[in-house]
């Protein structure tokens, strides 16, 4: 059980600290806005229509974020793996 708990506190320490760092959560601000402007660049068409329906990203991405991706998704298998590559890719980054 620790093994687990402590393996969890890493993986908050190193993606989501950012997000609670001041009142204003201007980090988790400016992910919307990136998330955003990407939609908006790979598929401009549904950006208009949730633009439209007043519908914006921290309507529907606020527990992605929180979550980092595992909200609802039905194969957490998939979440295992972007997990696994987001902490491969940081411990690249530190070598």
């Amino acid at each position: 059980m620790s093994l687990s708990f402590s393996a969890l506190k890493m993986f908050i320490e190193l993606f989501i600290p950012t997000m609670y760092a001041d009142d204003e959560f201007c980090a988790l601000q400016s992910s919307f806005c990136m998330l955003r402007i990407l939609l908006k660049y790979h598929d401009p068409k549904i950006c208009r229509l949730l633009h439209s329906a007043g519908c914006p990203p921290e309507l529907y991405a606020s527990s992605w974020f929180f979550t980092i991706f595992a909200n609802r998704c039905a194969r957490i298998d998939l979440v295992f793996s972007l997990w696994s590559k987001m902490l491969f890719q940081n411990n690249e980054e530190d070598n």
